[in-house]
């Protein structure tokens, strides 16, 4: 190995501008270059859901939380499992409120903006 290409690695790794740099960093960061496989890509790809069913999602979280902080704290039986109930519920029904908040908020501002 000659001095020269010595330099010019260190320039390299030393350098984030670097071309060479950028295309190494580039491949480091894609999700099939970090393990995930290929259904990891499936699952990072975009999901479209149909409009219907986009506007049901904040419902069926708000249901779904709903039901399961009830059975947390209605549920007779004093397992293990009820806390985590409740804790998943309350998270749920969070969810359910900050997406419902995101899209009214994003629908008043489309409101606002002149045609």
């Amino acid at each position: 190995m000659s001095p020269g290409t010595d330099k010019n690695r260190q320039m390299k790794d030393n350098d984030p501008m670097h071309p060479e740099a950028a295309v190494e960093q580039d491949t480091r960061d894609r999700p099939s270059a970090m393990g995930v496989g290929r259904l990891g890509r499936l699952l990072l790809q975009p999901l479209w859901l149909p409009a219907r069913a986009y506007a049901a999602v904040p419902w069926i979280y708000l249901g779904t939380g709903s039901a399961a902080l009830a059975g947390g704290l209605y549920l007779p039986d004093g397992s293990w499992y009820l806390p985590y109930l409740v804790l998943g519920g309350l998270a749920l029904l969070r969810v359910a409120i900050g997406i419902a908040r995101m899209r009214q908020r994003l629908r008043s501002r489309r409101q606002r903006q002149p045609a």
